[in-house]
């Protein structure tokens, strides 16, 4: 009710506030309680606060800006079901989402921006996920990527964890007692809604944060107490969720930016002097081997598209061929097109022998490359499963806080 209370005088009118919401939410079916504090509420409860709030104020169009993007499985169906109810009712709502399965699910008609000019609208029930994808694409897309199976025998851990915990920037323990492995040519996938520590366990492996507990081993080189230099060295690289401002030097250019995390080394530098001539050749080769377009390689970084600096990203984090790769929501904000690329590159890094630690919110991204899943809740792996045995209703249960589960093919699952 903020800024439209219901006031008498100077006094405010809580009881018929709370009588309005709670007629609104009986008209719209949204299940939440006026007296409950926002802190107490999950994510999907908060959600429906606000379209209560917008109802509240008599809106009669709603835009909704990919709303499903920090909602776990179970919470995006009550917020279809509202939707619907909205829609019944007479209001109308502009639904913004790259996902096209939640596109198909909700929609009645859509329509496709591509480079921010209208390219068509179209009906939803006849139209393919395939016809959208080409559409918003320009071209033919591949929705589901190769995955080639792996190879069984060639399983040896890679990287492993041991009691691992992390500090969270506000002072809280944001990583409780983490143990992991994670395998030569295997995807491990930490699945979960964004800000339950998922975060903090990268920075924490790669060494931008220490560990305030526990041990990190790689390939049998304990390097819990290492720099981040001498991670890089052992083969530790990190491709972080927040590409402009972790992952890249925007205002550099696009070659300073490929070379960076490299300078130090042979051929690209020699006793301190960076070698200009191999410095350029990397920038070559790994715009031509990537697919970074751009019209120079002396542009800013910050010119490329999201998909092309992810690219960027990736091939400079992988030019080193690394043992252990994380990856921490590599394709969010990204389009089909340049999912589809980034997803190929994760894989081929897989292929190639490396333990990929994939950090995801995205379940279509997570089943589509994922050897082995787990669920970080409240800093602690709560679930862990086979990606060809996972249970979605359990999965999403686990992603929520409202289970703990082991499902064959665990080796570790924590409790409490």
């Amino acid at each position: 009710t903020l800024g439209m209370e219901l006031t008498r005088g100077p006094f405010l009118q809580r009881k018929e506030a709370v009588l309005k919401i709670e007629q609104i939410s009986k008209d719209f079916g949204i299940d939440v309680s006026p007296n409950k504090k926002i802190v107490d509420l999950s994510v999907g409860e908060r959600q429906r606060v606000e379209i209560l709030k917008v109802l509240y104020r008599g809106a009669e169009i709603l835009i909704l800006d990919e709303p499903t993007s920090v909602l776990t499985p179970p919470e995006v169906e009550p917020l279809f079901a509202t939707l619907r109810s909205m829609v019944k009712r007479g209001k109308s709502i502009i639904f913004i989402s790259h996902k096209l399965k939640e596109v198909k699910a909700i929609t009645d008609r859509v329509t496709v921006l591509r480079r921010g000019k209208l390219i068509q609208t179209v009906d939803t029930a006849p139209t393919s996920e395939k016809q959208l994808a080409q559409m918003m694409v320009g071209r033919d897309v591949l929705l589901q990527v190769e995955r080639p199976a792996q190879d069984s025998q060639a399983v040896k851990p890679m990287a492993t964890l041991k009691h691992v915990h992390v500090q969270g920037s506000f002072g809280h323990m944001a990583v409780k007692n983490v143990d992991l492995e994670i395998n030569r040519g295997e995807i491990l996938c930490i699945a979960g809604v964004d800000g339950n520590g998922q975060s903090e366990l990268a920075e924490a492996i790669s060494g931008i944060v220490p560990l305030q507990e526990g041990h990190i081993l790689l390939d049998g080189q304990d390097l819990s107490k290492a720099d981040t230099r001498t991670r890089l060295e052992a083969g530790i690289w990190y491709i972080p969720a927040d590409r402009n401002h972790r992952g890249a030097a925007t205002e550099l250019s696009i070659l300073k930016n490929i070379v960076l995390k490299h300078h130090q080394w042979k051929p690209y530098s020699r006793y301190g002097v960076l070698s200009k001539k191999a410095i350029d050749d990397l920038g070559c080769r790994l715009v031509g081997e990537f697919d970074v377009r751009c019209s120079s390689v002396q542009d800013k970084a910050g010119t490329l598209s999201g998909g092309n600096l992810q690219k960027l990203i990736i091939g400079r984090e992988t030019l080193s061929r690394p043992k252990l790769l994380i990856a921490e929501q590599p394709t969010q904000g990204l389009d089909i097109s340049a999912i589809e690329a980034v997803r190929k590159l994760l894989l081929e890094q897989r292929q190639e022998g490396a333990a990929v630690l994939l950090i995801s919110a995205d379940l279509d991204e997570v089943l589509a490359l994922a050897d082995r899943i787990a669920v970080m809740y409240e800093g602690r792996i709560v679930y862990q499963c086979r990606r060809e045995v996972v249970d979605m209703d359990r999965l999403g249960m686990a992603m929520a806080g409202m289970a703990q589960a082991e499902m064959p093919g665990d080796k570790t699952v924590q409790k409490g």
